[in-house]
């Protein structure tokens, strides 16, 4: 008998692994498109960085302005939108699944921050006389 449920058992456990594993690679490409984009925005904004740097902001302002581009708080009420428009395309899913609403967010929160976290520390680095003096 105990063959008989693994058998049956077995193609959902093999199809929750194989979602699983495609989840990572797609929180990981999410990570390293979100780092490319922030460090292209760090990029773009140099000058101002540096004439902000060079009126006072401390380092910490710095990378407080570039953390806070990268949030991702109205992603969230989108979802609850939209909710009905997912649960009419997709057959069998419950309308409201309050752990999913509030797991999403906090991790999708922590990889914008990790991500957003290294070109904020550029940032912050960046000297104000040579980067006012580079041509833009």
């Amino acid at each position: 008998m105990h063959e008989a449920i693994a058998a049956l058992s077995a193609r959902t456990q093999f199809y929750m692994t194989l979602l699983s594993v495609f989840a990572v690679i797609a929180v990981l490409l999410t990570a390293a498109g979100l780092y490319g984009l922030m460090a292209f925005l760090v990029q773009q904004r140099r000058r101002e960085l540096a004439i902000r740097a060079a009126l006072g902001a401390t380092p910490l302002d710095v990378q407080g302005m570039v953390v806070m581009q990268a949030g991702t708080l109205c992603g969230v009420p989108l979802a609850v939108a939209l909710n009905r428009v997912t649960i009419s395309l997709i057959f069998g899913i419950r309308s409201w699944d309050p752990l999913v609403f509030a797991l999403v967010p906090v991790v999708l929160g922590a990889v914008s921050l990790l991500a957003a976290y290294a070109p904020s520390v550029s940032a912050s680095r960046v000297n104000p006389a040579g980067a006012l003096r580079a041509e833009g």
